[in-house]
C-alpha cells in the first residue's frame, strides 16, 4: 500500500512538473542526469593525474609535463562545468519551482 501510494505521489508531482514548464522539467532532468558524469570524470581524471605522478601508467607517456598540463586543464575545465551546471540547476529549480507554486495555488482555487 505504502509503494502505490509513493508512485502515485511521485507520477502526480512529475505530471504536476511536466503541465508547468516542460523546459524547465527536462533541463532539471538533463542536469540531474549529467551532474553525476562530472563527478565520475572528475575521478578518472585525478587518477590519471596520481598514475602519472607516481610513474605507473598503464602506457609510457614520452613527454610527462604536457600530459600532467593536459589532464590538469581538462580538470579545470570539467570544475568550470560542473560550477555552471550547480549554477543553472539554482536558477531552473527557483525558475521551476515558482511556476510549480502557482500552479498549485490555481488548482487550489478552482477546487
Amino acid at each position: 500500500m505504502k509503494l502505490k501510494n509513493l508512485l502515485h505521489t511521485t507520477y502526480w508531482c512529475l505530471k504536476l512538473s511536466w503541465q508547468a514548464s516542460k523546459p524547465y522539467t527536462l533541463i532539471r532532468l538533463l542536469i540531474g542526469i549529467i551532474t553525476p558524469a562530472f563527478a565520475i570524470a572528475s575521478a578518472y581524471l585525478g587518477r590519471n593525474i596520481i598514475n602519472l605522478l607516481a610513474g605507473t601508467t598503464a602506457v609510457p607517456v614520452p613527454d610527462q609535463q604536457g600530459a600532467l598540463l593536459y589532464l590538469l586543464l581538462a580538470l579545470l575545465l570539467i570544475s568550470i562545468l560542473r560550477m555552471m551546471s550547480q549554477r543553472a540547476t539554482m536558477y531552473c529549480q527557483s525558475m521551476h519551482g515558482e511556476i510549480m507554486q502557482s500552479r498549485i495555488s490555481l488548482m487550489l482555487i478552482e477546487r
